[in-house]
């Protein structure tokens, strides 16, 4: 790089730094002159006290400003042009900061400002800013309108990012630095002079907004500070990329916009999965995570500055182009965002670490699954009490449960909950009809750690007994499914106790397994193991 593009760089990023400060300033003091300015309403404000929300004033101005003069210098001194379609831009550009002032000012519907996005993305892409193919798919040029809707998504994605998170104050106007600076970068590598001026200059700005923006905040960005910063920032990563080779085009823009995007991904997934509405506004994004996890305000904005230079620095790794920097790339977000997502303390996040356990272990889930059936169906063969409890003792042997004990017949019905606790000193449930089953070398006397009692029903839906299950430890997972003991298997031991009755032998003895293999293997009949102990009253 000569010189000259350093000092001209340099300057611009002064010029622009310089006149946000002072900008900011002018806009905040009119503000608060003017009574502009935004009370805490809600659970969702941060704040306690008004403050004005137009600091994007400041930033647009002192960016188009700097851009401006640069244009004009350079066009009368030199005679260089920017190309047409990187001028044309500052339509669409101050279509959308207008749109977040009238938004700042009136407070705008939602369908009223997508559309207007709407507009403008398609005026980006009618200049010939577009997403025309994604190299690492394969899949060749995107038709017309592929390419459209990938052009106008993207910028609609990154512009409501960057507005989604701006909930803290500095945190927007951060993260939007670091991509900036990753963005200037980029366009200097492709030789997009005019891209990179544009980028250095709206690093200055924000930078001298971040001085009045950072905690305690005195100004805030607004809808039009964010709007603008975001759909400004859309549309230089079209434009860089285009300047690049195709790999950078796709890994660079989405990465070091990773904190926004990942922002905007966790809320909709975490809505989604709790059946609330997509886009309701909350107090459950990842900065007020951090906040509800103890952080400070500060401490809270600089975790997330962390983390947006962690993602700007893994996205210009890519300038590399190789598939082994991809790789590790890749991995390398993968990890921060599993790493970090899985320390905010969010429920989804916990439900889905239970799924993605449940299926490593479906193998285990489904064994266990089918013993339960194929003792359903031996159930259906036995003709006498004693036969149940050897295939209740088999089956419950190799099964995740520690106990079970089994009352039946029309007295047990009617038990409490008083009667059902009371036992005697063998761990047997005092009732005139009842088995109980411990796993373990000797009988366990202490109270389960948790049980669920299964109802048992005859023929008539008449309750007919209680079947208690139990484990003594509360730390392991069931690999199995409980709907099959709530829904088949008790309904099946419920109606063979009533048929059986009539003919049980309640003495004490010691039992064989039926000769009916239930794992599915083989037929031979076992003794009840060793290490398991039969209770019988």
């Amino acid at each position: 790089m000569s010189i000259i593009l350093i000092g001209t760089f340099g300057f611009g990023f002064a010029a622009s730094l310089v006149s946000s400060l002072l900008l900011t300033r002018l806009v905040r003091d009119v503000a608060i002159k003017k009574g502009w300015q935004a009370a805490p309403t809600g659970q969702r404000h941060i704040h306690r006290k008004p403050i004005p929300r137009v600091g994007g004033v400041a930033i647009f101005l002192s960016q188009a400003g700097t851009f401006s003069a640069f244009f004009l210098f350079l066009a009368l001194r030199h005679g260089g042009y920017p190309e047409l379609k990187t001028f044309a831009l500052i339509v669409p550009i101050t279509l959308i900061f207008l749109l977040g002032l009238l938004d700042d000012a009136c407070n705008l519907s939602a369908k009223l400002k997508l559309l207007v996005q709407i507009v403008a993305g398609t005026m980006v892409y009618a200049i010939g800013l577009r997403i025309n193919a994604i190299s690492f798919l394969r899949a060749g040029q995107f038709g017309g309108m592929l390419s459209f809707l990938s052009t106008v998504g993207w910028i609609i994605l990154i512009t409501n990012a960057f507005n989604l998170i701006d909930g803290l104050d500095g945190l927007a106007a951060g993260s939007a630095l670091f991509s900036t600076l990753v963005l200037f970068v980029l366009a200097l590598v492709g030789h997009g002079f005019w891209i990179a001026l544009s980028a250095i200059s709206l690093v200055g700005a924000i930078l001298g907004f971040l001085y009045f923006n950072f905690n305690p905040a005195s100004i805030f960005l607004g809808d039009c500070g964010s709007l603008f910063i975001g759909f400004t920032l859309a549309v230089l990563s079209l434009a860089s990329s285009q300047k690049a080779t195709t790999m950078v085009t796709v890994g660079i823009p989405v990465i070091c916009f990773g904190l926004p995007i990942l922002d905007v991904v966790v809320s909709i997934s975490r809505r989604f999965l709790s059946g609330e509405k997509l886009f309701k506004a909350d107090r459950d994004h990842i900065h007020h995570r951090l906040l509800k996890s103890g952080l400070s305000h500060r401490s809270a904005v600089l975790v997330m500055y962390a983390l947006s230079a962690c993602f700007g620095l893994l996205s210009l790794v890519l300038l590399q182009r190789n598939g082994t920097t991809v790789a590790l790339v890749v991995s390398g977000v993968a990890v921060l965002v599993i790493l970090f997502v899985g320390r905010l303390g969010y429920h989804e996040v916990d439900e889905l670490r239970r799924v993605a356990f449940r299926t490593v272990t479906q193998r285990q889930v489904i064994t266990h699954d089918l013993r339960f059936r194929r003792a359903g169906e031996v159930l259906r063969q036995c003709t006498c009490v004693s036969e149940i409890k050897m295939v209740l003792v088999d089956t419950f042997e190799s099964s995740p449960f520690d106990m079970f004990d089994l009352q039946w017949g029309r007295e047990s019905s009617n038990l409490g909950a008083e009667a059902r606790s009371s036992r005697s000193g063998r761990g047997v449930e005092v009732a005139p009809q009842s088995f109980g089953w411990r796993k373990g070398s000797e009988s366990r006397a202490e109270t389960p750690a948790w049980k669920l009692d299964l109802a048992l029903y005859d023929k008539r839906k008449r309750r007919h007994g209680i079947l208690t299950i139990g484990r003594f430890t509360m730390f392991d997972p069931i690999p199995m499914d409980i709907n099959l003991l709530t829904e088949t298997f008790s309904h099946v031991l419920g109606e063979m106790l009533t048929n059986c009755t009539a003919t049980s032998d309640f003495a004490e003895t010691s039992f064989y397994v039926r000769q009916h293999n239930l794992s599915g293997t083989s037929e031979n009949p076992e003794k009840t193991p060793q290490d398991t102990k039969v209770y019988v009253h």
